[in-house]
């Protein structure tokens, strides 16, 4: 009796990649296929320092009061803000949805780190409405990831 090889079977088809809805930000092309995740970013900053680059990461906080700028998580207790530019006049030339904490963000532009104020933390703690007392527990200026937004992209809410 001869041996039988098994059938040969047909590669798997790959499931087709669900197509993902952005609500888009800012004047600047941003490629979610070429980012780079927020905590690469932080982990080696001054490799990222100054250069335009995309970072990609998990919307934190937003501000309240304006849309103005929002943070994203970099791990071990380092947080990256994204603030959106002012033109000429120092209005802001875009503003993001204040409900997009928790989306994923793909946001293009140049990271930086800057010491903030107690004043701008105080400022930034009250447009994310903490309390008074919060606010006045800020009592030391704090060394801080910075990314103006040339644009970004903002993955759309699920129903």
């Amino acid at each position: 009796m001869a041996c039988q090889s098994a059938p040969e079977q047909a590669p798997a088809a790959e499931a087709p990649m669900a197509e993902v809805a952005f609500d888009t930000y800012g004047t600047a092309d941003v490629s979610a296929a070429e980012s780079t995740p927020v905590r690469t970013i932080v982990g080696a900053l001054e490799q990222y320092a100054g250069q335009p680059v995309t970072i990609e990461g998990k919307i934190y906080q937003v501000c309240q009061m304006k849309g103005c700028w929002f943070t994203m998580d970099g791990g071990d207790g380092q947080f990256v803000r994204i603030n959106v530019p002012r033109d000429e006049s120092g209005n802001y030339v875009y503003t993001f949805d204040k409900g997009i904490s928790g989306r994923t963000a793909y946001v293009r532009g140049t990271l930086e780190a800057e010491e903030i104020s107690v004043d701008e933390l105080r400022h930034y703690a009250q447009d994310n409405g903490r309390s008074e007392a919060e606010i006045a527990a800020i009592t030391e200026p704090r060394q801080e990831l910075r990314l103006t937004a040339e644009g970004a992209l903002v993955t759309k809410a699920t129903s």
